[in-house]
């Protein structure tokens, strides 16, 4: 039978964070207060669709300069507009889908969003395998990774209340949600990896295999960190790590009561404000510090014009 702890645990949370949001919006007395607070709300998100727009802009634009310097030439001018047709048509059927899927659901009614929104950074993560294999390990196959991708986002979907919902219309599964209370997304990357590395094992081309090692060999020259900057990766390194676990892993926890204890009124909290949101904020500022660690320190937004004219030069 499924157990369903994880499941009343996740709603109590999730109704004791209502709660506490519900509660403090009072706190903010006058009007201007409030209005800064909405007008804040949508600047956030309006700063998060710009910058994921900017970053799929840049990735897209970077890949796709690598990828037309790695190809094979085609044969004839013709074979080449087609090629590049066809990728334009993938693109735009793949960004039609998500924008009617997006409407759909926004219509519809399919059950809880919030549900919907961690499952949707779940599959996210799933993506973890292939960009690996874009990125560092040549040897993954396309049909490992997709093969990889689907395993995963089955195991996923299936250790998620949705998954759980939909198959008990059928049979009662033997696990719960989050077995063991391991999350459906780590689930999800295990059977994704075992999946994709016994299917690139067996899916080997030496030709293939060429193409990708040139591929990553031009992606390591134009892209890798410059040698006067590696003495900084494990530094580097350190901070990224020391980041995620405080601002979205268990260490998260210490800022429930490091700022003031939630039982404690308001006037005795440290800035007045809850300890999680201080907390969350000051993880904020010293995010946006890492940001720029890395795209500056370790020169990983930077490019040079001898870059460009080297990868313009090889097309």
């Amino acid at each position: 039978m499924i157990d369903r702890g994880v499941t009343q645990t996740y709603e109590a949370d999730r109704s004791t964070a209502l709660l506490i949001f519900s509660a403090y919006l009072p706190t903010l007395k006058s009007f201007w207060a409030k209005a800064v607070f909405g007008v804040l709300g949508i600047a956030v998100l309006h700063l998060m669709s710009i910058t994921l727009m900017a970053s799929l802009s840049a990735s897209t634009q970077s890949f796709w300069r690598l990828r037309e310097k790695t190809r094979p030439k085609a044969p004839s001018g013709e074979q080449e507009e087609g090629g590049e047709r066809g990728d334009i048509l993938i693109g735009q059927i793949a960004a039609i889908a998500a924008i009617v899927t997006a409407s759909v659901m926004a219509l519809a009614e399919f059950g809880d969003f919030p549900d919907w929104g961690g499952f949707s950074a779940t599959l996210g993560l799933q993506l973890t395998i292939g960009l690996l294999g874009v990125c560092w390990l040549p040897w993954i196959t396309r049909p490992g990774m997709v093969l990889g991708m689907t395993a995963g986002i089955a195991a996923a979907a299936l250790t998620e209340p949705i998954g759980l919902n939909f198959l008990l219309s059928f049979t009662v599964p033997p696990w719960g949600v989050w077995p063991s209370t391991i999350h459906s997304a780590v689930w999800g990357l295990a059977a994704n990896g075992v999946v994709c590395i016994a299917v690139s094992v067996v899916t080997q081309n030496p030709k293939h295999l060429e193409r990708r090692t040139a591929y990553h060999t031009s992606l390591q020259q134009f892209a890798g960190i410059a040698p006067e900057r590696r003495e900084r990766v494990a530094l580097a390194w350190t901070f990224v790590a020391a980041w995620l676990f405080f601002a979205i892993g268990p260490g998260a926890v210490f800022g429930n009561e490091i700022f003031g204890k939630p039982s404690q009124p308001p006037a005795m909290w440290d800035f007045g404000q809850p300890s999680i949101f201080v907390w969350q904020v000051l993880m904020w500022v010293l995010g946006v510090f890492l940001v720029w660690y890395l795209a500056r320190g370790l020169e990983l937004s930077t490019i040079t014009r001898q870059q460009l004219d080297e990868i313009d030069g090889r097309r």
